[in-house]
């Protein structure tokens, strides 16, 4: 590429962002206030956020030594208006999280960078039996395997 190619270039770019900026200079003040009142409304949806936790789950993690066992708990975050349907569905997802972790091998959950994992497939797993409005988020809060 020549010299001249590459000013040529350069200039189109400079042009470019000037050309942009002028354009957007005007509603800079109200684009940075409306991200600002998105950011203000996620925070305050996390605020607003309820927590159910579930009772302890005991699932043996290997069929050839069923003493090994891995203790799971966990809490589900949720809006607190849909607190009474979470302990209603609290069998289900104990089931739910039960089999799915009886599939996985203790092999797959030693690493700490594997628990991301599982606490992602334990998410996707609830929302699925009930719904992403429901189940926002879960925590891990006690993983021992003895």
């Amino acid at each position: 590429m020549s010299k001249k190619s590459i000013v040529l270039l350069l200039g189109c770019f400079t042009l470019g962002g000037v050309a942009g900026y002028a354009v957007l200079e005007p509603r800079l003040g109200q684009i940075m206030a409306t991200s600002l009142d998105r950011t203000d409304t996620l925070a305050g949806l996390e605020s607003e956020m309820a927590t159910f936790a579930l009772p302890p789950i005991l699932v043996p993690v290997s069929a050839t030594n069923p003493v090994q066992q891995l203790r799971l708990e966990l809490a589900i975050a949720a809006p607190p208006e849909y607190l009474k349907e979470l302990e209603s569905k609290a069998p289900l997802f104990t089931d739910v999280i039960s089999q799915y972790v009886r599939s996985v091998e203790v092999s797959q959950i030693d690493d700490p960078g594997d628990i991301a994992e599982l606490r992602t497939q334990l998410l996707r797993r609830l929302q699925t039996v009930s719904s992403p409005d429901l189940v926002r988020e879960i925590y891990l809060t006690k993983f021992m395997i003895g």
